[in-house]
Formats: structure tokens, C-alpha cells, sequence
């Protein structure tokens, strides 16, 4: 029997892939590390600092060059969940510095977590998010935070007496996938005595979409006669392995295939799809986090 598309309905941009909590190594501070060594002038000290994934410059410095004073980063049970938390302290006209470094492979829409702060009128708590290309130990000691591909930043002025969830956006500026992420949070003190602010359970929540009009500059999806059907697709950039798949109103996958276009900005395929009632169906592409959506019917 011949078919034809009566229409297609396009969508203006990618589908937003669900929301999921992308954990990183220690994101809880549940894993802590003693170090037994030794100042740049031979003096012996003892430092615990959160396992791998967190470290403090001004304790880094602070141990290196006379092995004593108070640590930035604590252990602490006062915590949102687990067996620890992370206490931040900073004393009179010092800064406390948290920072984070991992890897990254997905483009996550927030940075989320849990702290507390006891901070007064002229004292300040800042968390910056970063994700970049490339290292991110180059770009924290490198400075240039304007090479990130995307940011997000909280400023608190205001005490928290209780764990309180922290929720910030991040704000895209290219397309890419990023390498890595960096992230710092700084306690300024400027009060008569110490300061304090606690975190746990830091987390990158949900993956966001990529706008398709970065990607993709023309899709058609047309009928040439009998069962077959043609895709062809423009890139903006080479792109490659786009998985395509329709499904009809249930829900029901009826058609699925990889299209195996190589590193192209040009593409074309045929689908047969014989099989199919007339209907309503979607035509869904996905190519890593970018997600096209159409709809089509058959007649």
C-alpha cells in the first residue's frame, strides 16, 4: 500500500533528557585522609583532609610553610546524611577555600547541595561551579574562569542554621560536552572571630538538552513513494552514530536503526517502514545529550 506524510510537526529544540543526580568521587566527605608529613624546613605535622576529590589551598600552604595553626577543611559528624560532613573554618581576616576537581562527560543542568553558615553582616559564602575543556587543575591555577564553558555561582550573605539545600543553574555559553569540572567555595571572614560553613552531599543534577539549532540547520523527512521513507539532515559541526527511533502514540517502539553517517555535516538514509498503520507516529534522533523530536502521520 503507498504511504505519504501528511505533515510533520516540528519542534524547536532538543527534548531535555530527565533529571538525575550525577554523583562525583567524595561528593558525601564521607572518606577522610591523614597525612603524616613534613614542612619545608623539616618540621614534622598531621593533616586530615577529605579523600582525593577535595583539598584546601589555605591548609595546602598553611601546613607546607609552619605545620600548625587550624585546618580549613574538618571532619565533622554534624552532618545532612551519612556518617560525616565537611566544616569549613575560616578565623579573623583569613578566607577558608574549598575546591573540587573531577571529571566530567555529560552537560549537567545545576549544582546542587547541602550546607549550613554562621556568617555576620560583612561576612560573605561564595560557591562557584565551573565546567571546562580540557584539565581542570589548568584552569583553577591558570585563573582565566572566562575559558569555562559554563558557570554557576551562589553568593550568601545570610546566616543558615540548618542544612539547607543549595540549588544553582548553570549558564551555558557553547555547546561542548566539557572534560572536567572545578568547583570553589571561599568563606570570607571579616567579624572579630571565626566563621563556619558546613556542606555535604554536593551533586550535579540532571542532564540539560542541547538547542538543536546549534547542531542542526535542516532536517527533512519526506516520502518518495511506496514504503520507503527518506531522512536527510545538515550539521552544523561533523556529527555522527545518530540513533533513530519511532514510536507511535502508546509509546511502542515500531522502528529503530543507527544511522551510521560517519563525521559528516551532511547525511541521508532510507527507512522501510511497509510495516506501519496509517497514524500518528514520533520520529525521535539522539546523538549523545542531543535529542530531536518529530511527529509525523501516515496516510
Amino acid at each position: 500500500m503507498k504511504k505519504s506524510i501528511l505533515f510533520l510537526l516540528i519542534s524547536t529544540s532538543a527534548i531535555i533528557a530527565p533529571a538525575q543526580c550525577i554523583s562525583f568521587t567524595e561528593n558525601s566527605f564521607e572518606n577522610w585522609v591523614i597525612e603524616n608529613d613534613t614542612t619545608m624546613f623539616g618540621q614534622p605535622f598531621v593533616y586530615e583532609h577529605p579523600k582525593d576529590t577535595w583539598f584546601s589551598m589555605a591548609d595546602v600552604f598553611g601546613f607546607l610553610f609552619s605545620g600548625t595553626g587550624t585546618p580549613v577543611l574538618n571532619k565533622t559528624t554534624d552532618k545532612n546524611s551519612g556518617s560525616y560532613a565537611m566544616k569549613m573554618i575560616a578565623t579573623k581576616d583569613n578566607d577558608g577555600d574549598l575546591i573540587g576537581l573531577g571529571a566530567m562527560t555529560s552537560r549537567p543542568k545545576k549544582i546542587t547541595g547541602y550546607f549550613k553558615y554562621n556568617g555576620g553582616a560583612s561576612d560573605s559564602l561564595s560557591v562557584f561551579a565551573y565546567l571546562v575543556n580540557g584539565s581542570s587543575e589548568d584552569f583553577i591555577f591558570g585563573g582565566d574562569t572566562s575559558q569555562a564553558l559554563a558557570s554557576a555561582i551562589m553568593l550568601q550573605k545570610s546566616s543558615v542554621s540548618t542544612y539547607t539545600k543549595f540549588s544553582i543553574d548553570f549558564k551555558y555559553k557553547s555547546a561542548a560536552i566539557p572534560d572536567s569540572f572545578a568547583i570553589m567555595m571561599v568563606l570570607n571572614n571579616h567579624n572579630t572571630g571565626g566563621i563556619n560553613a558546613w556542606f555535604d552531599d554536593i551533586c550535579f543534577e540532571g542532564v540539560t538538552g542541547i538547542e538543536e539549532s546549534e547542531f542542526i540547520s535542516n532536517l527533512r523527512f519526506f516520502n518518495p513513494g511506496n514504503d520507503r521513507f527518506q531522512l536527510s539532515m545538515s550539521f552544523e559541526r561533523p556529527l555522527e552514530n545518530f540513533q533513530a527511533h519511532i514510536f507511535d502514540l502508546s509509546g511502542r517502539e515500531v522502528f529503530g536503526k543507527v544511522l551510521n553517517n560517519g563525521a559528516k555535516t551532511e547525511f541521508m538514509d532510507e527507512f522501510d517502514l511497509a510495516g506501519l498503520n496509517s497514524g500518528i507516529y514520533l520520529l525521535q534522533l539522539q546523538n549523545g545529550e542531543l535529542i530531536i523530536s518529530r511527529k509525523f502521520h501516515i496516510q
